[in-house]
């Protein structure tokens, strides 16, 4: 008798923010319908998983937004608007049986009809702790060094923003590891619950936007963190690889390829503008790279 096989569940779960800031109402209810849409649009799932959409609604709750929403997942959840994402995801972790879990930000979206299954055959290989299709390499700890790179592939006005940036991020920039510091965005990831479960329990519930920066890539980042256990292996379009020394190759946050990305989010917007706004945003992920 042929012995049912196991069903792994995944969780993915997607911030909607409702909310209102110095007195202007934020909806992103088009980002929503770009998610919904993108995920809509996604291909059978592998044999022997299956998949569960969540929504964290965050901020104020109107009943005729909660309805126009509700019937496109499967469970949604209300928050307050406080802990930013990551704040969210550990709320979420409290009360997730599933096996895995695939965290989406507000402006995250699958790019393509496989993106999920390129996930899943990613993080399925041996040693693979995270399947991510965000990887880079920036850092808090700016270098003033860089300025005049800057200066010569971007101009005056970028070399003066990138000072300002360094000034104002000089303050905490020492609690950061230098350049290059790998590490994963906080979305668009797929790994084990188990593991997020444990990384989150050695972290404080978020109150400022710099916990939750130290947290993505800091010293005790959740990249740092899975390398006690395996590989974090970056996976695009067309390539995956789990060798650091790799991401500048085929990632599409250095090379400005929007059609590389498996997950889109509002990171790469800015490969979207003037080519000058390219070469300096290159150079912030990059730096010593290129």
């Amino acid at each position: 008798m042929n012995q049912k096989k196991k069903v792994s569940k995944i969780d993915i779960v997607y911030i909607f923010r409702n909310i209102s800031e110095k007195n202007k109402p934020i909806n992103n209810l088009n980002l929503l319908k770009r998610f919904v849409n993108s995920y809509k649009n996604l291909e059978k799932i592998k044999t022997n998983y299956e998949s569960s959409l969540h929504c964290i609604y965050k901020g104020r709750r109107e009943i005729e937004l909660v309805k126009k929403i509700e019937s496109e997942f499967d469970h949604i959840i209300f928050q307050e608007d406080v802990g930013f994402d990551i704040g969210s995801y550990m709320k979420f972790l409290e009360n997730s049986n599933s096996e895995y879990i695939l965290p989406m930000s507000s402006s995250s979206y699958f790019n393509y009809s496989f993106s999920l299954n390129k996930l899943i055959e990613t993080v399925e290989q041996k040693d693979c702790v995270i399947a991510s299709s965000n990887c880079v390499y920036t850092s808090y700890k700016k270098s003033i060094l860089l300025t005049r790179k800057v200066f010569y592939k971007c101009g005056f006005f970028y070399a003066l923003k990138y000072i300002f940036a360094c000034l104002r991020l000089y303050i905490y920039g020492f609690e950061f590891p230098k350049y290059p510091n790998p590490h994963i965005r906080t979305t668009g990831f797929i790994c084990k619950t188990s593991f997020l479960k444990e990384f989150f329990n050695k972290h404080k519930f978020p109150s400022s936007k710099k916990e939750c920066h130290k947290i993505e890539s800091g010293y005790d980042s959740i990249y740092n963190f899975a390398l006690n256990y395996g590989d974090i292996c970056l996976t695009t379009a067309s390539m995956k690889t789990n060798q650091v020394c790799e991401w500048i190759k085929i990632s599409p946050f250095c090379k400005g390829i929007k059609e590389a990305l498996i997950v889109d989010n509002r990171l790469l917007k800015m490969f979207e503008k003037s080519r000058k706004n390219i070469e300096y945003k290159k150079l912030l992920i990059w730096q010593n790279f290129i």
